[in-house]
Parts: C-alpha cells; sequence; structure tokens
C-alpha cells in the first residue's frame, strides 16, 4: 500500500514542478503607430504562436500575458499608413526586462506586396507568417527617439528608456514591417525539475526510514 502511494505522490511532484520548467510568463507592453500582431516563436519563424493584436488607436497601449518556451523570441507584425510610424514596448517574464531600442530588435521590410490589413484587420495567421519570414534578410534597427517624443508623447506605464523604433525611417512611405527580438530569450529561465526529483528522493527516503521502524 505505502509503495502505491509513494509512486503517485512522486509522479504528481515530478509533473507538478516539472511544468513550465522550459517556459515562462512573458508579460508584455506595447503600442504601434499605426496597428500590430504580436507572435512568439523560435529564431527562424518556423513555428510560431499568435498572441494578440491591437485593440485601438496607436495612442492606447495594450498588455498580454502568455507562455514562451526555452529558446523563443518575440515576433511584432506592424503596418503603417503612412509616416510617422513607430513601434514602442517593454516584456518582462525573464531574468530581466526587454525594452524596444536599436541594439535589442532587429527588422525585415515585407514584400510591398502583402496588403496592410487597416484598422479592422487581421495580421496573417501564423503559417502564413511563416511563409512571409521563410527567406526574410533581418536588419539592424536604424531609426531610434526616446519614450515622449513627438508627435506620440509619453507612456507612462512603458519603461522611460524604452526608445520608440521603426526600421530604418520613421517617415518612410506605408509599409508592413516585422519586428524581432534579439535578446533575453526564455533559456534564461531555470529549469526546477531536478530540485523536484530531488525533493521526492529525500521525501521517500524519510517515509521508508519512518515504516521500517
Amino acid at each position: 500500500m505505502f509503495n502505491r502511494i509513494f509512486t503517485g505522490f512522486a509522479v504528481l511532484m515530478a509533473i507538478t514542478f516539472s511544468t513550465g520548467a522550459n517556459a515562462t510568463v512573458i508579460n508584455a507592453t506595447l503600442t504601434v503607430d499605426n496597428h500590430f500582431g504580436l507572435f512568439v516563436g523560435d529564431n527562424s519563424a518556423t513555428n510560431l504562436t499568435f498572441i494578440g493584436r491591437d485593440s485601438a488607436s496607436w495612442t492606447t497601449t495594450d498588455s498580454f500575458s502568455f507562455n514562451a518556451n526555452n529558446g523563443d523570441r518575440l515576433f511584432v507584425y506592424a503596418w503603417d499608413y503612412g509616416g510617422p510610424q513607430s513601434f514602442i514596448g517593454q516584456f518582462s517574464g525573464w531574468n530581466g526586462t526587454l525594452l524596444t531600442n536599436q541594439q535589442d530588435w532587429q527588422w525585415t521590410l515585407l514584400s510591398t506586396s502583402e496588403s496592410i490589413p487597416g484598422s479592422a484587420g487581421s495580421p496573417p495567421s501564423s503559417v502564413n507568417l511563416q511563409s512571409l519570414l521563410s527567406s526574410a534578410q533581418w536588419n539592424n534597427v536604424l531609426w531610434s527617439a526616446p519614450n515622449g517624443s513627438g508627435p506620440w508623447g509619453t507612456f507612462g506605464n512603458i519603461a522611460s528608456n524604452a526608445d520608440y523604433i521603426w526600421g530604418d525611417d520613421k517617415n518612410s512611405s506605408s509599409a508592413v514591417v516585422v519586428f524581432r527580438s534579439t535578446q533575453l530569450q526564455a533559456n534564461d529561465v531555470p529549469e526546477p525539475a531536478p530540485l523536484a526529483l530531488l525533493f521526492v528522493g529525500l521525501f521517500g527516503l524519510g517515509l521508508a526510514r519512518k515504516y521500517r521502524k
């Protein structure tokens, strides 16, 4: 009877502690002039998950909470109707906070044949975006401006040292741009599974000694 109880307990503890061992919860707050869709996936964008899109105009931010696996990056599908244009945000949940700036993001300009979804339209599906990014050429971000810069002003719920960014020029023509994060990947998250197994083992030894007595 004891063996059955202990075995069940050990399995339950291992599952409980190992669940999420390779993932972490990311809290995101961002906005794009004009609109965006947020995705998470691997470095090569071959396994993307759609998180959500903006709910109103660029003058308000949107917040999301979601799981990211080890090695994942963030992908922001951003579209604009004409200059000026910008993307600003903060993403926390790793061992630190990722902000928008020139160092921690890359960008790619999608084909001019890619239609702009409009204010109420939807970003592409995860599968379609994977296809669009299959041969993407990722570039360094060349333009940024501090949170508080005009014409957008200050977003108080985004860190003051976050920057507005765009690919090359805030006043470039209407375009669809995808940004990809380059730092603070989820593989910084400690994995508790080995500790859970150690705890189960010690607990089992303690019970075994007790029952021998």
